[in-house]
């Protein structure tokens, strides 16, 4: 029996010590995860052919003795006996990797290139003079929040840039990986053998004598901390470092050359040229209008852009208006943004988890701002926090890339990240407290129309959610300070809604100010809107109502509405 599992004992241990998943090997090998982890687990005492355990042994890096222990423990002869064989030929290609000296190919470790890659010009003309430069003394960071396609552009540019090093490119996935196992992957990839090095410091020192003279490329994805950065950094010389991370407050990072990655540009070309890449250019051609809707919707996210397009293409029954609606409801947006192991929402989560119990609270309040952007003031009082405290909170968030500048002394949050914080809103009275802050800020500013202009996104999505909680006060006080603004700011097509949902408001709580100022908003819009019946039947009303109140000796409160 014991014989049966030394296979799997042996390559689980090259495994383990790879820091590789099967998922990853499955990918750069060609065989289904499912037979990799029977392997694995024992369950196959013998693949059922050389030349798939030949491909694990080169995805692996194992140099030749390594290989040849790992094919002996499943019964196969050695490197050697293969090459020297009658079917030697066959092998041929695989056995390249490892000649009668022992010399192995140059590494390449770079996850696959996709074939949908789009964009991205300026960043790649930028990154490419940077790493092509004949020595490095700091590395280069490529950071922004979750989904914008960090990963995806250091594959690309390691796939373009291949020629240029002569040694090799080594990738490290830190979310996936330990450093002592990242570091012996390295190694081995360059034909040296670390594992007897059992601590991080002694085998990094290693790592950094054996990269002294080489010119590789060495990518680490997905840094979280600096700690995971500092031991896999190679001397300054000819090798160059790029770093991917959703932080932009990395101490091992001081002094780089950073390269801020975010959405797609607003204009669309990018998003709409991806939507094509995995659509079909005809189809987004002949809809175009939908699809440029679809990008503002999704913020112009690739990672949000991907996924969309691959539920439109490979689940069946999709129209483009269908799914356009569909993810036009904010409350299950997210929902629809899932595809097989793609997740916008689980992109979303990493950054969330990272945070402690404040710093979630606080990140939750802000799905309540609903405009371009908003003040550190609007934050604190959603949040409830003092207002040094809020700006800490800004700060803090910004550095993990889950906020970004707005306009001056002003922040703003990603469409899709607003979606996500307004799901994690546990705490009473959020939602309250953001209305109250903006119809007090519209009531305070009324007929101030640059003040108002700042903040008019925030107080109509104040205004939608005044309506949607029944908070009828807010609603009224709140649209009638508005008016001003939405007739005359060129808004005036969603002006009928509110003033009519104003004029609801002020009927249910029988306000007779509220009312007249409401009738004469609602009939003045209607006006310009082109109604003139509708109008005629508003303005007769509140004069009507004017008089009535006068009848009752109450006029003069309300002269100053008509």
């Amino acid at each position: 029996m014991e014989d049966r599992f030394a296979f799997c004992d042996v390559l689980k241990r090259f495994v383990d010590e790879s820091g590789y998943g099967t998922g990853q090997l499955a990918g750069w090998t060609g065989i289904p995860k499912a037979t990799l982890a029977n392997w694995v687990q024992g369950r196959v005492s013998k693949p059922r052919n050389v030349e798939d355990l030949l491909k694990v042994a080169a995805a692996l890096h194992l140099d030749e003795a390594q290989a040849s222990h790992l094919l002996c423990a499943a019964d196969y002869p050695s490197v050697e006996k293969l090459r020297g064989g009658r079917r030697g030929e066959r092998y041929q290609e695989l056995l390249a990797r490892w000649t009668a000296s022992g010399k192995r190919r140059v590494p390449f470790q770079a996850i696959a290139d996709l074939p949908t890659f789009v964009g991205r010009e300026a960043a790649l003309r930028a990154l490419e003079e940077a790493l092509l430069r004949p020595q490095h003394a700091d590395i280069y960071v490529l950071h922004g929040m979750g989904g914008v396609g960090k990963t995806t552009l250091a594959a690309h540019l390691a796939y373009r840039l291949r020629a240029h090093f002569r040694d090799g490119i080594l990738w490290a996935s830190l979310s996936s990986a330990d450093t002592m196992s990242i570091l012996l992957s390295f190694a081995r990839a360059l034909g040296r053998d670390v594992s007897k090095h059992t601590d991080v410091a002694t085998r990094s020192s290693v790592v950094r004598d054996i990269l002294a003279d080489q010119r590789t490329l060495i990518v680490l994805d997905g840094a979280r901390s600096s700690e995971s950065v500092r031991a896999l950094l190679p001397p300054s010389g000819p090798s160059a470092v790029l770093v991917t991370t959703r932080r932009q407050d990395l101490g091992a990072s001081w002094g780089a050359q950073r390269f801020r990655i975010g959405p797609f540009g607003s204009g669309g070309i990018e998003s709409l040229e991806l939507f094509a890449r995995i659509l079909g250019r005809e189809r987004v051609q002949e809809e175009e209008g939908q699809f440029a809707e679809l990008s503002d919707l999704l913020g112009h996210l690739p990672l949000a852009i991907a996924v969309a397009s691959c539920r439109l293409a490979y689940e069946s029954n999709w129209a483009t208006g269908d799914f356009l609606d569909r993810l036009q409801r904010e409350c299950s947006r997210l929902d629809e943004l899932t595809s097989a192991d793609r997740s916008v929402r689980l992109s979303f989560n990493l950054s969330f988890e990272a945070l402690c119990t404040e710093q979630r609270r606080f990140f939750a309040a802000l799905g309540t701002q609903g405009g371009e952007d908003f003040s550190v003031q609007a934050a604190a009082h959603a949040a409830d926090l003092p207002l040094q405290e809020s700006a800490d909170l800004l700060r803090k968030l910004f550095s993990l890339s889950l906020v970004q500048e707005g306009r001056t002394h002003r922040y703003r949050l990603h469409p899709l990240l607003r979606d996500y914080a307004r799901e994690r809103i546990e705490e009473e009275g959020v939602f309250e407290r953001a209305i109250t802050y903006y119809v007090d800020f519209a009531v305070a500013h009324e007929g101030d129309l640059y003040a108002l202009d700042l903040e008019i996104g925030n107080v109509v999505k104040a205004l939608e959610m005044a309506h949607e909680r029944q908070m009828f006060p807010e609603l009224l006080r709140g649209v009638n300070a508005l008016y001003p603004c939405l007739a005359t700011g060129g808004l005036y097509t969603m002006a009928p809604l509110h003033v009519r949902r104003a004029v609801e408001a002020a009927r249910k709580l029988e306000d007779a100010d509220g009312l007249v100022r409401a009738l004469r908003n609602q009939g003045q819009i209607a006006r310009i809107c082109g109604d003139y019946e509708d109008a005629s039947e508003w303005l007769r009303e509140r004069l009507e109502l004017v008089g009535e109140l006068n009848d009752q000796g109450v006029g003069d409160r309300c002269r100053s509405a008509r």
